[in-house]
């Protein structure tokens, strides 16, 4: 009988405390902690972002020596209901709930020195009286980096540990554990060199201006001023590594016009570009490739990633003979008596000789493969102002574009005379009214035998001709 009579009076009592609960539970906007077990006022932890208890904290940045400000990285104190007066909280950072943090979640939180994280005004907030909320929040400053590893995730547990008025502070929210990282701020600039549009010539004063950006790898909230210096001295390390050979640029061919850049507040890329102009090309050695290492100064506001720190400039110098403008060819056509031509390739009937039979409607077409070459052999020495080309209509996309022109006297040993650059061949015109292409040399040349080396064409693969003819 006294058994059946207590558990009768545990059922009611159950009973009871389950309607309490559901009041409170329901008369509360702040449900599922012992914020609802008490009717009377708590202190606790604002809801992180990523649960009750746990905030994903904005990340810290290492300017050089200089710690800057972890955005979001703190949190308010609140109130189960508000007080008729001030309420002082103060936290503090606690890692012994480590543990508890790394049981509840099955991670292994990364341990760190005592100081290197503090709060701030030492932890301490105030709630207003009539507020639920603190005015000002419990802040983390990344205090001292000595031992902290980079781009790593910390876990700052910080726990509610005193409040005035003798109000209690809540058992299951009394802990925040706050997730951040610290981001060492480093400059680079891209990898990869930079080719000075595949080379110029010899033959010209004054070369392109060149850029390139600079970047760092997390954005800060201040102006970064990155400065760049030239340093021929990496040029021999460059060679070791890569096994290549290129030359130092020579002293006065080149111009740092801009050597320093500017990355905006917020921005993780310059706005502006470090610039270098060639201002003599005629110091360059034909047939030399020549390197110009561009790297950021040290003292610069952030300090150089390694190995990112430096851009590569080449600029590859050939002699050339050729007008790039493609005009001013005057003189005589010349004979043609005696002339023969071979190519790297023919397509099906579209053979070589076509070019060479006086009808722009009949053309050569390559075999599909780039290069490809027309050699001429005009018979004997002959000296050449230069060439009038008639494109291929029969193909019309398998005109030329770029080529390569050389120059022997025995069809073994050949001179560059230099690069040609053309345009398409205009769409109005036909094989009786022919947009001719027009090969200029600056200083006639005296050769028996002439190679045209096409490197890149309108359909990308084959090559073409209509008509080839010299002037003299």
């Amino acid at each position: 009988m006294i058994q059946v009579r207590r558990t009768f009076s545990n059922a009611i009592r159950n009973v009871l405390l389950l309607f309490t609960g559901v009041f409170l539970f329901s008369c509360d906007k702040y449900k599922g902690t012992d914020v609802y077990i008490t009717g009377d006022v708590l202190v606790y932890a604002a809801p992180g972002n990523q649960g009750y208890n746990v905030l994903n904290g904005g990340n810290f940045a290492v300017l050089q020596s200089t710690v800057l400000p972890g955005a979001n990285t703190s949190f308010p104190v609140m109130l189960s209901r508000a007080a008729d007066k001030d309420v002082q909280v103060t936290g503090i950072i606690d890692t012994s709930m480590l543990a508890a943090y790394d049981s509840a979640y099955g991670t292994k939180a990364l341990r760190f020195n005592t100081g290197a994280f503090k709060l701030n005004n030492d932890g301490v907030v105030t709630i207003k009286a009539g507020q639920t909320s603190s005015s000002d929040s419990i802040q983390i400053v990344l205090a001292d980096t000595t031992g902290i590893k980079f781009s790593t995730p910390y876990v700052i547990p910080v726990r509610l540990s005193a409040s005035s008025g003798n109000i209690p502070i809540s058992a299951s929210r009394k802990i925040m554990y706050v997730k951040t990282a610290i981001a060492k701020v480093f400059s680079a600039v891209s990898s990869g060199l930079l080719v000075v549009n595949g080379g110029y010539t010899v033959s010209d004063k004054r070369g392109p201006t060149v850029g390139f950006p600079a970047t760092i790898n997390v954005s800060v909230s201040k102006t970064i001023t990155l400065s760049f210096t030239d340093d021929a001295g990496l040029v021999p390390a460059y060679n070791a590594a890569n096994k290549t050979n290129y030359a130092a640029m020579p002293a006065g061919s080149y111009t740092m016009i801009n050597n320093t850049v500017t990355i905006g507040a917020g921005a993780t890329a310059s706005s502006d570009s470090v610039k270098i102009g060639f201002s003599d090309l005629s110091a360059f050695t034909p047939g030399t490739s020549y390197l110009l290492p561009v790297r950021i100064k040290d003292e610069s506001d952030v300090a150089p990633q390694a190995g990112n720190n430096v851009k590569y400039v080449i600029l590859s110098a050939f002699l050339t003979n050729i007008d790039p403008s493609n005009s001013g060819l005057t003189g005589a056509i010349m004979n043609r008596t005696g002339w023969s031509v071979t190519a790297s390739g023919s397509y099906s009937a579209y053979g070589v000789a076509r070019i060479l039979d006086g009808d722009n409607k009949s053309s050569w077409d390559s075999d599909g493969k780039l290069p490809a070459w027309v050699q001429l052999n005009m018979g004997s020495v002959k000296t050449v102002k230069g060439f009038r080309i008639v494109p291929n209509y029969d193909f019309t996309t398998d005109d030329f574009l770029n080529m390569e022109i050389f120059s022997s006297n025995d069809g073994n040993s050949w001179i560059s005379e230099g690069k040609y650059a053309g345009t398409p061949v205009s769409g109005s015109s036909s094989a009786a009214n022919p947009d001719i292409k027009t090969v200029r040399f600056f200083t006639p040349v005296t050769a028996r035998y002439f190679k045209f080396n096409i490197t890149k064409t309108t359909d990308g693969k084959y090559a073409g001709m209509g008509e080839l003819n010299a002037i003299e």
